[in-house]
């Protein structure tokens, strides 16, 4: 588990929260995808990114209503095929957002072979370590 949260923008005007985060991938990928934590409790709580803009870079929150998760690199994996993320947001009400979202994130594979094959439960390799991964979610507020 080693999906660091960095918060970005945070806007908590209305009756949602809305979230422009980065991720740094670092260790080991976990089988079922890696937990984001967009709260400042335990395990690896969110960070603030140096330009954030917002009030409190932590949300507060009891339900992840969407999450989006893309790859800025642009580079190319094995001449081949780009990073895969798939955000996944579990299904039913009162998702926490302290470890209610995941990433699930493909195996590094050759031109020619399937992009949805999961990563195996072991060390990232440097181009996920490496790539610049952005995101944003939307969370009810706490009323």
């Amino acid at each position: 588990m080693a999906a660091q949260v960095s918060i970005q923008a945070l806007d908590a005007a209305g009756q949602n929260t809305y979230v422009v985060f980065g991720i740094a991938l670092s260790g080991n990928y976990v089988t079922g995808g890696d937990p984001l934590n967009f709260t400042a409790n335990n395990p690896l709580p969110v960070t603030q990114d140096p330009l954030f803009i917002g009030l409190v870079a932590a949300v507060e929150s009891s339900q992840l209503v969407q999450l989006d998760v893309w790859d800025q690199s642009g580079n190319a994996i094995n001449g081949a095929n780009t990073i895969n993320v798939v955000p996944i947001k579990p299904a039913g009400v009162g998702v926490n957002p302290n470890g209610g979202g995941k990433i699930k994130v493909a195996a590094l594979a050759a031109q020619g072979t399937a992009k949805d094959v999961e990563h195996a439960a072991s060390a990232y390799e440097a181009a996920y370590t490496g790539a610049n991964l952005t995101g944003f979610a939307m969370f009810t507020k706490l009323l």
